[in-house]
This record gives structure tokens, C-alpha cells and sequence, in this order.
């Protein structure tokens, strides 16, 4: 993982993701996992270890001489070194099998590095959406109460002064604003987020994670290929489907291994010198250069390569339901954007025609000079474009959210992939 030195500040989106991917240990764990890959490819072949065999004999041989029996007996001593050194030469075609395995462990583990920074990347970007639309809300929520506050004053204070009617409807108004409060749960599910996305970046100090306003991303457009290039790009980056693609590979290598067993190859390598002695003079000298070859005749009849071709199996089919199942995760997703990117605009059309009518209401009262009803119906269309903004909050939240899903399917940014053709969704106008 990258270095990165914490500033001391306030901290933006950016600067939490660099923070988030440098104290990781997911992060590190994959890279270390990456550099055992490589390091287990480097010993891929090689040779074992040879064998230093040396051996010391020696022979009494008693000569009496026939014609004179009893003279003292000759013994002659016949002494021999022997040294040899076995080398055991590693078969090529196993040796080729085990470089396909461990080239495919050394794919995957650069796969699961390079997704384990995406995943850091993701859970930050979700916590800091929900951060900023949970700000949002919170936000809107403090305006409908600071004018609910308001009216509560104006009716409270015409009510002393004798100009609003004392009926029960009246009544039950003024009773509901005078209870009416400041929500709390957005409060404390701010709190929670905070302290979760500080948890993840490594900062003790949640305040000082720096909100800045709502998710600003322009609605993308998606063409009639759109689902299958957003599956291929799915299935490069599916973390369960290169690792059945994996342990596929490993099969095959054991399977092209058990296939050169089949092969006859040798077994070992014999070099050695043998040296003869006889009265502590050299009389002979023998080399020898000798190899064994193994036989594969009982390996021919074993049944092991039917395992690993039914494992190969096995892994190709979980492969194929793997990728139907990102087929149908897309199209619900894609389905879900869609869904939220017409809610939005029909809501926005909603909230334009709502606004018509209030301040089609407004000029009529003001020239028929009721400024009383003029005034409910001013606190009544703030009151209603405070209310509608909330609302469309929570739908544009949603479309974000539904971004983010496909994101961490992909595992990409969806505006590296296609065109934006429309502006940002907070660049709508807004009810006024």
C-alpha cells in the first residue's frame, strides 16, 4: 500500500480513501500473500538435493605355504575406497505442470491485492455517501423545525392579540406546533457513521471528517448493450469467480502432472570412483556412471486423473451458475436505476406543478388583499418545499446507492465506463 502521511486536518473524501488504503490490513495481507506467490514460482523445479555416499572395505587373505607347513602363515590385506555422488533430475513435464500452477496462484493472488484496494476504496465511498445525504436530511430537518418554530410564534402571538379564531381546528394546530421538535435519530446516526468511517481510515477523531454537501454525480446513460458489457467487466473482476477460475487451474496442473507421471524418466544419476588397495600400494582404479529409470507401469492403471477431471468439472459448472447469477444482479440493479431515475423525474415534475398552484394562490389572495390567508399560504409552500426536499433527498440517495451497488459489482467507476447525458442530479433546480 501507498504511503500516506495524515495532514493533521480536516479530512475529504480523498484524503480518507488514501488514509483508508494505507492502514488496511486487508491491503497488506494480500500483498504479502502476492509476494509469497512469486517467491513459492522461484522454487518451481528445483533440483533435490544430492547424495554423498562413501564406503571403506577391506580383506585378510591368509597365504601358508604348502611345502612348509610350519613356517608362520602370509596374510595380505587388500583395501578398498569407494565415493559416489546421486543426483535426482527433476521430470520436465512435471516440472512444466507445477509452473502452470503456481503462474495461476500467482495470478490470483495480484487479483485479490488489486480488488482488496477496490473494496477499501467502495466501503469508504458508501460510508461517506451515507454521511453526506445523513447530513443533508439533517440539515432539512433543523428548516421544517425552525419554521414550524416560526408559525408557532405567529399564530401564538395573534391568538393574544385576538385575530386568530379560537376553534378546535385552530387549536389543535397551535397544540401540534407547540410540540413539535427536533428529530434525533438522523443525530445519532450521524454520530454512528462517523465513528465508523473514522474506525476504517484509522483516525481517532471522527469531527474531523469534512462533509461537503451531496453526492454531485451526473445520471449515465446506458445503451441497449449496456448489461453485457457491465457482465463482462463483472466477471474480470468477481472475486468467487476468478477464484473458481483458480482452483480450475490447479486442477488442470495436477491433472497435466499425473499425466507425466506416465512418461518414464529418470529416477537418479550415479557417478563414483572405486579405488583398490593391496599392501598399501594402489592396484586399481573402476569408475562408474549408472542412472535408474522409472517405470511407469502401476501409475498407468490409476484412476487418479478421473478425480481431477471431475473436479474441472465441477469448477467450470460453479463458473457458469456464477456468472447467470451476475447476469441477474445486474439486470436488477440497472432495473433499480432506472426505477429511481424515473422517480426522480417524475417528482420533479410534481414538485414544479405544486409550486404553480401555491403561487398561483398567493397572487390571488394578495390582490384580493387577504393578507392573513396570504401569509398561511406562504408558510404553507415553504413548509411543503421544505418537506419535498427532503423527499427528493431521499430518492436522489437512492439513485446514488443504486450507482454504488453496480460499482461494487464492476468493481469500477461507472463514469470511467460510459458518458454522462445529463447534468448531476443537485444540479436540478431546486423549489424555491
Amino acid at each position: 500500500p501507498a504511503e500516506f502521511v495524515d495532514p493533521g486536518v480536516d479530512l475529504d473524501l480523498r484524503q480518507l480513501t488514501s488514509l483508508a488504503l494505507a492502514n488496511s490490513p486487508d491491503l497488506v495481507a494480500a500483498e504479502t500473500e502476492a509476494k509469497v506467490a512469486r517467491a513459492q514460482r522461484a522454487i518451481v523445479g528445483q533440483w533435490r538435493d544430492p547424495e554423498f555416499r562413501s564406503s571403506f572395505d577391506w580383506d585378510d587373505l591368509r597365504v601358508t605355504e604348502v611345502r612348509d607347513p610350519g613356517n608362520n602363515d602370509n596374510i595380505r590385506r587388500a583395501e578398498g575406497l569407494s565415493l559416489s555422488v546421486r543426483f535426482y533430475p527433476p521430470n520436465p513435464w512435471i516440472m512444466r505442470a507445477e509452473m502452470y500452477k503456481a503462474m495461476a496462484e500467482i495470478s490470483y493472488a495480484d487479483f485479490v491485492y488489486k480488488q482488496a484496494g477496490r473494496d477499501v476504496i467502495n466501503q469508504v465511498r458508501q460510508l461517506y455517501q451515507e454521511l453526506q445525504f445523513l447530513t443533508e436530511r439533517s440539515r432539512l430537518g433543523q428548516g421544517v423545525y425552525s419554521l414550524e418554530q416560526e408559525e408557532f410564534q405567529r399564530l401564538n402571538k395573534m391568538l393574544q392579540d385576538g385575530k386568530l379564531l379560537r376553534d378546535p381546528v385552530d387549536k389543535a394546530r397551535l397544540r401540534k406546533l407547540s410540540k413539535q421538535g427536533l428529530g434525533t435519530s438522523d443525530v445519532i446516526r450521524i454520530r454512528k457513521v462517523r465513528a465508523d468511517l473514522a474506525a476504517l481510515v484509522g483516525i481517532a477523531d471522527s469531527n474531523r471528517i469534512k462533509v461537503q454537501g451531496v453526492p454531485n454525480r451526473p445520471i449515465i446513460g446506458f445503451g441497449p448493450g449496456s448489461e453485457s458489457s457491465l457482465a463482462e467487466m463483472a466477471y474480470l473482476n468477481d472475486v468467487m469467480l476468478n477464484s473458481l477460475v483458480r482452483q480450475e487451474k490447479l486442477s488442470q496442473g495436477d491433472l497435466n502432472a499425473f499425466q507425466a507421471k506416465k512418461i518414464p524418466w529418470l529416477s537418479f544419476i550415479n557417478v563414483g570412483r572405486d579405488r583398490t588397495f593391496r599392501d598399501h600400494l594402489a592396484v586399481s582404479d573402476n569408475y562408474e556412471v549408472g542412472f535408474a529409470i522409472n517405470v511407469p507401469i502401476f501409475t498407468a492403471f490409476s484412476k487418479e486423473a478421473k478425480i481431477y477431471r471431475e473436479q474441472i468439472k465441477g469448477y467450470q459448472k460453479q463458473a457458469e451458475r456464477n456468472r447467470k447469477q451476475i447476469e441477474r444482479r445486474i439486470a436488477s440493479i440497472m432495473a433499480n436505476i432506472r426505477n429511481t431515475r424515473s422517480d426522480l423525474e417524475r417528482f420533479d415534475r410534481e414538485t414544479s406543478e405544486i409550486d404553480k398552484t401555491f403561487l398561483k394562490m398567493e397572487s390571488d389572495m394578495a390582490a384580493v388583499k387577504m393578507p392573513q390567508q396570504q401569509s398561511e399560504v406562504v408558510h404553507q409552500r415553504r413548509s411543503m418545499s421544505l418537506s419535498r426536499s427532503r423527499e427528493r433527498l431521499a430518492a436522489e440517495e437512492a439513485y446514488h446507492d443504486a450507482i454504488l451497488d453496480l460499482e461494487a459489482l464492476i468493481r469500477a467507476d461507472v463514469e470511467s465506463v460510459f458518458v454522462a447525458t445529463a447534468p448531476a442530479l443537485s444540479e436540478k433546480p431546486a423549489a424555491n
